[in-house]
């Protein structure tokens, strides 16, 4: 049950998944030059327990500005299902090239109904490691701060035979952190200093950064080979308020019972950033128990 928000919210209401295992390619590329590829497991050991982990690598470059973000990612998940209730932890880790660590772990419980109908509760840690440079008196130095909050929220879904909804909110609470980083910036010692709300302004590498809002909402139709989906985000980073708002559709194709392929597009504006369109493809090999 566990969902991820990656960019936009592509697959996060696919239902009628069996239990096994599978491993998927993925791939996206957007118009600013910002593109990500990951490769993710999931092994089903027994039917209520499913472990996964994945590795990948994202950048974006941005327009009219030398930054560019480039990191490498890993993760893990576990979800566990106890008859209607369910629960799902996971943990993933963003390190760029050089100004910045990003940690992020998740957890979720919840309920499913036999209708269909899951409700859960949701719970965000970020972590995030800045690299940057000041000078003192003619020396300049690199330094880092920590940056940390935790995100409360909810999930209301929907899996039916034909159509699948759903509904998800977060919100962030990052205490004194948030003026701590902004008297950095705001020094007139500061050299370098990374534009974190950049990262949420690219589809590429939006997991890393830092909300302080989010909501997703996302509506499905399934079919014997094939499933529709089309989803819309909204987030606000925590430092700028600076918003970001995406809309994608997914088609999965499942040709056979052992192999499916997904292709998305859609775009992503925030308030400091033209609309970028990006699209994307996954493909997917699974056991069926």
């Amino acid at each position: 049950m566990m969902k991820r928000m990656a960019g936009v919210w592509l697959g996060a209401c696919i239902a009628g998944q069996a239990w096994g295992n599978s491993l998927t390619v993925s791939g996206l590329l957007d118009g600013d030059d910002g593109r990500s590829a990951t490769v993710r497991g999931r092994y089903a050991p027994v039917e209520a327990l499913t472990l996964g982990a994945s590795i990948g690598h994202s950048r974006a470059r941005f327009e009219g500005s030398d930054e560019e973000f480039s990191g490498n990612a890993i993760g893990a998940a576990a979800d566990l299902t106890l008859g209607a209730f369910f629960i799902g932890a996971a943990a993933d880790r963003w390190q760029d090239s050089g100004q910045l660590r990003a940690t992020t772990l998740h957890g979720e419980a919840g309920w499913m109904s036999n209708a269909g109908v899951a409700l859960a509760a949701l719970v965000t840690h970020h972590a995030m490691r800045v690299t940057y440079t000041n000078t003192v008196l003619g020396v300049t130095r690199e330094r880092q701060i920590d940056f940390k909050g935790t995100g409360l929220g909810a999930d209301l879904s929907y899996y039916g035979e034909a159509w699948t909804a759903g509904v998800q909110f977060l919100r962030y609470d990052y205490g004194r952190n948030v003026q701590r980083v902004r008297s950095v910036i705001e020094s007139g010692n500061t050299q370098r200093f990374p534009r974190l709300q950049q990262l949420i302004g690219s589809v590429a590498t939006r997991a890393a950064g830092a909300p302080d809002r989010e909501l997703s909402l996302a509506l499905g139709r399934q079919f014997t080979h094939l499933w529709l989906q089309a989803s819309v985000q909204w987030q606000r980073d925590a430092l700028t308020a600076e918003k970001s708002r995406s809309a994608g559709l997914t088609l999965g194709l499942t040709p056979g019972r052992h192999f499916a392929v997904d292709l998305s597009a859609g775009a992503s504006k925030g308030d400091e950033t033209d609309t970028i369109g990006w699209v994307g493809l996954a493909l997917t090999l699974r056991s069926a128990k």
